[in-house]
This record gives structure tokens, sequence and C-alpha cells, in this order.
């Protein structure tokens, strides 16, 4: 009798020790699990701090958009055409190579005294021109230029004509209003083979870039 109530208790402690083994191991895995989730949430936590931080240095968030100032590439257009992914049209100007990218237009063709371009921005919120964008006020436009130095000339009709001297070459720009009772720029030109009738003789020769 003794021994099959020794038999019983050892039975008993067996299995009280057995559940309460497979109840630490239960604490543990659900310790373990919730320490992963942790980690887990600290690491996405990071990504996204990462990639606020990517999208805000190189202006591709919602709220942020990368502009190309086409005054930075007067004697790079292949490189020009190639950043903005512009694709081949026919010739609109000179009969050189042509390309177009959502309203923004550039030909351009290798001369002996350098590269004879133009461009034309007509739409194209990215491309903007010595820091004007689309939309701009005209006097601030017209103050950038100034900065620049370039020369108004205040007969030209209807739009706002520009004229500067750069390493040896004349350039005409143009800028175009939305409508007579708006006063910000609607699109833009740029040539550095100005034809017709042009009087340049008030320009100084400048140098440099842009």
């Amino acid at each position: 009798m003794r021994r099959r109530n020794l038999f019983i208790a050892t039975g008993l402690l067996a299995g009280a020790l057995l559940l309460a083994a497979c109840g630490q191991a239960a604490s543990n895995i659900e310790s373990a699990g919730s320490a992963s989730a942790d980690v887990q949430e600290t690491a996405d936590a990071i990504d996204q701090d990462d990639s606020a931080a990517s999208g805000t240095s190189q202006g591709t968030d919602n709220n942020q958009q990368t502009v190309v100032d086409a005054s930075d590439y007067f004697s790079e257009e292949d490189s020009l055409v190639s950043l903005l992914d512009m694709h081949p049209i026919d010739s609109w100007q000179f009969g050189g190579a042509a390309y177009e990218a959502d309203g923004f237009k550039i030909e351009y063709a290798t001369e002996d005294d350098g590269i004879m371009f133009s461009m034309s921005n007509e739409g194209n919120s990215s491309v903007s021109l010595y820091g004007i964008n689309l939309g701009d006020s005209l006097s601030d436009a017209e103050q950038k230029l100034d900065s620049y130095g370039w020369t108004p000339n205040t007969s030209s009709t209807p739009h706002m004509e520009f004229y500067k001297e750069l390493n040896g070459k004349y350039f005409v720009l143009d800028l175009n209003e939305s409508g007579e009772s708006d006063t910000t720029v609607e699109s833009w030109y740029i040539n550095n083979w100005p034809q017709g009738e042009y009087d340049f003789s008030g320009l100084a020769n400048q140098t440099g870039e842009k």
C-alpha cells in the first residue's frame, strides 16, 4: 500500500514538474516573440527614417520636385537630353538634333565656333531657366535675369525680350506671359543664333558659362 501511494505521489510530482516546464517554455516563447516584434518595429522605424531622409535630399517626396536649370547645360545639351529622358522629335528650328519632354524642347548642332542651340519650355515644370520657373511673376523673372547680366529690350512686344553676349555669341531670351491681365511666366524661349533685326550694340562682351 505504501509502495502504491509512493508510486502515485511520484507520478503526481512528475506531472507537476512537466506542467511547470511546459508553462515556462510557453512563457519563454511568448517573451521571445515579443522581443522579436520589438526588434522588427525598431528596424521598420529606422527604415522609414532613412527613406524619409533620402526622399528629402533627392527632392523626390510628395511635397518636393526635382527641378533642372537649363542654363547649367548650354554647352552640355546631350547631358540635358539624357537627364530629362527626352525623346527625339522632328527638327523645329534649323535642322539639328531635336528632342522633347513634357513641353520642353531642345535642338542643337555642333558648329565650327561651338554648339548652336534653341530651347523652349511651354509646360514642363521640372525645367527652369536662370532659376525662373513657369508660373513665376514676370517682375521676379526680370530681376533674376538682371542679376545674370541680361539686357532687356524695352520695345519688345507682346513678350519680354532680353539680350546677352556670352563668350563671343549673342543670345536672345523671350519670356511669354499667360495673358493681358496675367503677370506670370507662361513659357520661355532662348537661342544663341539670333537672326533678324536685333540691336546688340549696347552689350558689353560678357564671359563665363551663364
